[in-house]
């Protein structure tokens, strides 16, 4: 770890600012990766979120409205993920972070195994 960015993260965010995509999609994905989009936990911490309002999850419900519950561990957001990769015929674990699930998905961009992290096979 340099300059208390780790290995994957600066993989992750080279790769990020490498990418083709549209800069809207970049400057998004770079905000998640950060956990600056306005959730609602992040809307509290700014005192932007009334007192008497619920952080809990617009879709379920279950759990803090969080950029990790909300991209990645939400029951209901699960769902869509899980036909994404039908589609894509790819098997796919939930990572436990946005930086590993950003690592995991250019190596599916690339048609790439994620190596050590383990977390994702590119099915055949």
């Amino acid at each position: 770890m340099v300059g208390g960015v780790s290995a994957v993260e600066e993989v992750v965010f080279r790769d990020l600012w490498k990418s083709k995509a549209l800069s809207k999609a970049l400057a998004f994905s770079w905000k998640l990766i950060l956990d600056l989009i306005p959730t609602k936990v992040n809307l509290e911490k700014r005192r932007l979120l009334a007192i008497d309002d619920s952080k809990m999850c617009i879709f379920c419900s279950n759990c803090e409205e969080t950029s990790v519950h909300l991209f990645l561990h939400c029951h209901v957001i699960s769902q869509v993920w899980w036909e994404v990769m039908n589609w894509l015929q790819v098997n796919f674990i939930t990572p436990p972070n946005l930086i590993i699930h950003f690592n995991c998905w250019s190596s599916i961009v690339g048609y790439l195994a994620c190596g050590d992290l383990d977390y994702m096979e590119v099915a055949k």
